[in-house]
C-alpha cells in the first residue's frame, strides 16, 4: 500500500480537529483524468469517450433484499474498496481485525456490493455517498463498472457523490481547477442517474469532504471560490453539504475560531452542515503528544458526540443553514493501521461497543436531526480501515446496524427482514 500520509497527521499539523478519514488509508495520485459518465440505452452509466457495451453484473446467490420504510433520510458513506491491512494468521483471528473486517471477508466485488445493499435497505439506510477520488485508477470507474450495474434492480440503492478535494491539490488554483472538472465532468453527468439522490425539492444532494480544512489551510475565501464553482458548473441548482464540524474543545483554543465571522462565512456557503466524522469527539487535547494517540471507551465519544450536535446544531439555525447530524455507532478504531505502521497515530474507541451503545449513538442523529430535512448520515457503511464500519462485520455481526434499523425505520407488520449471513 502506498501511503504518504494520513488526514490525522495533516490536522495535527494545522491543527484542525475535523477526524481522519479516506486520506488515512489511501494516497492519491498527483493527478486525475476524470472520466465523463455516459448514459447507455440500458440507463446504466458507461466511460467516455469509447462508450462500451455497459458491464454485465457477475451472476450470483444474493437474495434480493427486503427494504424497509423509514422515518429518516439515512445516508451512510461507501467506499469503493475496503484495503483491510495485510495481517498474517493468527492476526487475522483476533478481535482487533474482526471488528473491521466484514461477514463477507477483506475482498470487494459486485457480490459483496449486493450484500451491501441488500444489508442497507433492510436496515434503514437510504442513500451510499460515493467518495469520487480515485486510488490506483479506480473509485470513478468502480462506481461505473462495480456500484451502479451491482446496484440495478431489485438491489437498487440511491447514490449520491461526496466531493473530495485531496490534499495533493493545493495550492488554491489547482484546486479551483479540479472544483471545474470534477462538476462538469462528473457530477454533471451522475446527477442526472435515476438512481442519483435528489430531494423532494428536485436538487440533487452533493457532499464536500474537508470543507473545514480547505477554510483552515488556504482560508475561507479559497472555500467560498470553490463552492461557487463547484454550483456554477454542474448545471443546475445543488444541494451541498459541507464537511464543516469540529469538536468544540478545538473552538475554544484555536485562535481561529475566535474570528467573528470565520465559521459564520463556512456556515452561510452551504445548504447543510455535517462532518465525516469526530474521531477525537469527548477526549480534550492535553497536548501534541496526546493528540495522536486517543484511546478511550467509546462512551466518552458518544458524550463528544452530543456536544458537537449541541454546538452546531444552533450554529447552522442561526446561519440558515441545515443540521444533518454526523453519528459513528461503530465508534472507531485504527489499531490495525497503527500497528501495521500505516497510521503515525492511534485512535481506539471501540471499547464498550455494543448493540446497546450504538443505539445511543444513533438517538443523538434522531434528537438533532432537522424536522423538514430529516437527514441523517451514519459515518461510513464500509470504512473498514478506520473502523468505523457499520456493516455486518465478523466482530460487531449486525449490533450496530440493528441499532440504526431500530432507531431510523419502521418495523414491518410481520417484523423485520430476517438477518442474510453470506454462504460459507
Amino acid at each position: 500500500m502506498n501511503h504518504k500520509f494520513s488526514r490525522r497527521d495533516f490536522l495535527k499539523g494545522v491543527s484542525v480537529g475535523a477526524g481522519a478519514g479516506l486520506l488515512s488509508a489511501c494516497a492519491f495520485p498527483p493527478s486525475v483524468s476524470v472520466a465523463t459518465p455516459a448514459v447507455c440505452p440500458t440507463q446504466r452509466f458507461c466511460e467516455a469517450p469509447a462508450a462500451p457495451a455497459c458491464p454485465t453484473p457477475t451472476p450470483i446467490p444474493v437474495p434480493p433484499p427486503t427494504p424497509v420504510s423509514t422515518n429518516f433520510d439515512v445516508y451512510a458513506y461507501y467506499l469503493q474498496g475496503i484495503n483491510l491491512p495485510e495481517q498474517p494468521e493468527p492476526n487475522r483471528l483476533n478481535f482487533g481485525f474482526a471488528t473491521v473486517a466484514p461477514l463477507y471477508g477483506p475482498v470487494q466485488d459486485p457480490v459483496t456490493m449486493r450484500m451491501d445493499i441488500k444489508w442497507a435497505r433492510e436496515n434503514g439506510v437510504t442513500t451510499f455517498v460515493m467518495p469520487e477520488s480515485t486510488s490506483n485508477g479506480g473509485w470513478v470507474t468502480r462506481i461505473a463498472d462495480m456500484f451502479l450495474p451491482a446496484s440495478e434492480p431489485p438491489f437498487e440503492i440511491d447514490f449520491s457523490i461526496l466531493f473530495n478535494p485531496t490534499l495533493e491539490y493545493m495550492p488554491s488554483d489547482e484546486l479551483a481547477n479540479r472544483v471545474v472538472d470534477v462538476a462538469k465532468n462528473l457530477l454533471s453527468g451522475y446527477v442526472q442517474h435515476p438512481r442519483y439522490k435528489r430531494l423532494p425539492d428536485g436538487r440533487p444532494v452533493v457532499f464536500y469532504f474537508l470543507a473545514g480544512v480547505v477554510a483552515y489551510s488556504l482560508g475561507v475565501d479559497v472555500l467560498e471560490k470553490t463552492v461557487g464553482l463547484l454550483r456554477s458548473n454542474v448545471g443546475e441548482d445543488i444541494f451541498l453539504v459541507g464537511d464543516i464540524m469540529v469538536e468544540p474543545y478545538e473552538m475554544q483554543t484555536d485562535p481561529k475560531f475566535q474570528i467573528a465571522d470565520y465559521i459564520s462565512r463556512q456556515v452561510k456557503l452551504f445548504d447543510a452542515i455535517d462532518s465525516y466524522y469526530l474521531w477525537h469527539a469527548g477526549y480534550e487535547w492535553h497536548s501534541l503528544q496526546d493528540y495522536n494517540h486517543v484511546v478511550t471507551p467509546f462512551k466518552d465519544m458518544i458524550a463528544g458526540y452530543q456536544e458537537a450536535c449541541d454546538v452546531w446544531a444552533e450554529k447552522a439555525h442561526h446561519y440558515g443553514s441545515k443540521f444533518v447530524p454526523p453519528i459513528s455507532p461503530a465508534g472507531l478504531s485504527n489499531r490495525l493501521l497503527y500497528e501495521a505502521g500505516i497510521d503515525t497515530g492511534l485512535s481506539d474507541r471501540h471499547e464498550g461497543v455494543s448493540y446497546d451503545t450504538a443505539k445511543e449513538m444513533a438517538k443523538i442523529g434522531a434528537k438533532y436531526a432537522d424536522p423538514e430535512l430529516k437527514m441523517v448520515i451514519i459515518g461510513a457503511w464500509n470504512e473498514c480501515t478506520e473502523g468505523t464500519a457499520i456493516l455486518p462485520s465478523k466482530g460487531f455481526k449486525f449490533g450496530p446496524v440493528h441499532a440504526v434499523r431500530d432507531t431510523f425505520a419502521i418495523e414491518p407488520t410481520g417484523g423485520w427482514p430476517e438477518d442474510y449471513y453470506p454462504p460459507s
